[in-house]
């Protein structure tokens, strides 16, 4: 909930335009169609998530044993303090880098998480995490900035064998979303199947299906381990 009470009509708000509102919801307020834009898991969680992201990403995460995290889009921190502490807890030796447009949020840093504010897409910030992408260690990719289609799609060319690439507000296409998401699960879409299809092809990226993260609107993608031909 952001508002108990307020004097003026929230429903005449123009939420792209008010300074209250404009970074939790791209749309006015309609009745009975606002979606939980947060959740909070073990009262010290909090991110702009689905209730069932934090047990898979858990799984995710001890199941895979990520060397190296680099997120993009920090947003509240929940998550990626989550992430951190599940790698910790079952000693899994993570380094992480999360990076914002907006301010470093101080409490990541005290945990030892490497928080910068920077553009990822500004071709000029690369030197600051070119080093800790070229890694022969196992790196997971996580995108949740402000324009996921092109964060997928200039990052991608990091992954090696077994390097995982994921992100948020995912659904395959617009019917999709229309028909089953908005309004009942999810409001937010804002990358889609076709917007990274052709990077998939060309870095040989294929779904990972062990976990069903399109769920919670994350897509994840895996480099491939080997590239089957078809021998007639």
């Amino acid at each position: 909930w952001v508002c108990v009470y307020s004097t003026h009509d929230l429903k005449k708000i123009d939420s792209t335009k008010s300074e209250l509102f404009k970074n939790f919801y791209g749309e006015k307020f309609e009745l009975g169609k606002m979606i939980p834009l947060t959740t909070t898991h073990k009262n010290k969680y909090t991110a702009q998530q689905t209730k069932d992201v934090w047990d898979k990403f858990e799984k995710f995460l001890i199941e895979e044993k990520f060397e190296k995290i680099f997120e993009i889009g920090t947003g509240f921190g929940g998550l990626i303090e989550f992430i951190h502490d599940v790698s910790k807890d079952n000693n899994i030796k993570s380094e992480i880098i999360t990076i914002d447009i907006d301010s470093v949020n101080s409490r990541l840093i005290e945990l030892g998480i490497n928080n910068l504010q920077l553009d990822a897409l500004d071709v000029n910030n690369m030197p600051n995490f070119d080093k800790f992408l070229n890694t022969n260690e196992k790196l997971l990719i996580l995108c949740d900035g402000w324009n996921k289609p092109n964060e997928f799609n200039v990052f991608s060319k990091f992954l090696k064998i077994g390097d995982f690439i994921m992100a948020h507000d995912y659904c395959i296409d617009d019917d999709y979303f229309d028909r089953y998401i908005k309004y009942k699960k999810w409001n937010w879409c804002q990358i889609k199947e076709v917007d990274i299809s052709q990077t998939c092809k060309k870095y040989e990226l294929e779904d990972y299906t062990n976990i069903n993260f399109q769920d919670e609107m994350w897509v994840c993608k895996t480099k491939k381990t080997e590239t089957k031909k078809s021998l007639f």
